[in-house]
């Protein structure tokens, strides 16, 4: 079997999943896009037997006061209603009253090879359900100076050489076994063959957060100032072990850091015992269950390893 000769089969059995998401002003069209459905977990309170919960790009239902509407392949013109809507990782969820006979699994970045083939089904400039092939050429990508608004985090995105056109945003990239590796999300247009897709564990987590608590937003931690990824001099390397880490540029008054005892040109190294190497995993790791909850934290300041303790508040944007 070739490279390819697995394609159709693929795009046979799992196509009825994904569909075109359209967004209307009255009778204006807005912008398109893509999405997909995801196997639900259990107890998750959706009614599966009328109802789908499809993953898509918080950039493509951007708006308000809109109308979403979901086309499936063979036509079938559903209203969305959007459950959830986070731009600082450019997820959202939608709910859409039609039972999907072939929801996707999710596979996690762990499991995910340098190399390995991949397909995009999408609606690149309208044309429903395109399909094109690629490889994963690259994990754990971090691109800065894209946001879709303040504190924008595209951190851990896979990188793709499979092509990702406008209204191609928000559908699935999916892998030889059927299963969704990425959601499509972001193509640098001044650069050939440089796509990326948000991972599948960014979207199972959020799903799952949904679930839990049944909210339109993801809610997220603060420590109260502000970081900046920060790479030590060689000689600190050398001395420290330590490549890099997230560098304390200012502290607010009365701020979990101020409590903590921390200063500016102190550098995060450790939070929560998961490694700090830049400030995305930083504000990666601030999340939900961090509110209110005392956390380890590690930090050199002077070139000296030092620990305290931590208490986050939430963030309020």
């Amino acid at each position: 079997m070739t490279v390819s000769d697995w394609i159709p089969e693929l795009v046979q059995d799992c196509s009825s999943a994904v569909g075109a998401v359209s967004i209307w002003s009255g009778s204006d069209l807005l912008s398109r896009g893509s999405t997909f459905a995801i196997i639900p977990l259990d107890g998750d309170g959706f009614d599966r037997s009328s109802s789908s919960v499809l993953a898509t790009n918080a950039h493509v239902v951007e708006g308000e006061n809109v109308e979403v509407r979901v086309r499936f392949p063979g036509g079938l013109d559903v209203p969305a209603d959007v459950r959830l809507v986070d731009k600082a990782t450019d997820v959202a969820f939608l709910q859409v009253p039609v039972a999907c006979t072939r929801p996707f699994p999710l596979r996690m970045s762990d499991d995910v090879r340098l190399g390995e083939s991949v397909i995009a089904i999408g609606n690149p400039h309208g044309f429903e359900c395109s399909v094109s092939a690629g490889i994963i050429s690259g994990r754990d990508r971090i691109l800065t100076g894209s946001g879709t608004g303040p504190g924008a985090v595209y951190a851990n995105l896979l990188q793709t050489d499979t092509p990702i056109n406008g209204g191609n945003s928000g559908g699935p990239l999916i892998g030889r076994d059927g299963h969704v590796v990425g959601m499509n999300s972001i193509s640098r247009t001044n650069t050939d063959g440089l796509h990326f897709a948000v991972p599948a564990d960014t979207v199972a987590s959020h799903y799952e957060e949904l679930v839990t608590y049944g909210e339109s937003s993801i809610k997220r931690a603060s420590i109260g100032g502000r970081i900046a990824s920060y790479e030590f001099d060689p000689p600190a390397q050398h001395a420290l072990g330590l490549r890099s880490g997230a560098r304390i540029e200012a502290v607010r008054e009365e701020s979990p850091m101020a409590a903590a005892g921390l200063q500016v040109g102190d550098v995060v190294i450790e939070f929560r015992e998961l490694e700090v190497e830049h400030r995305h995993d930083l504000m990666m790791r601030l999340n939900r269950a961090a509110i209110g909850a005392t956390c380890q934290l590690k930090y050199v300041r002077e070139e000296q390893i030092h620990e305290t303790q931590i208490t986050p508040d939430p963030r309020n944007d």
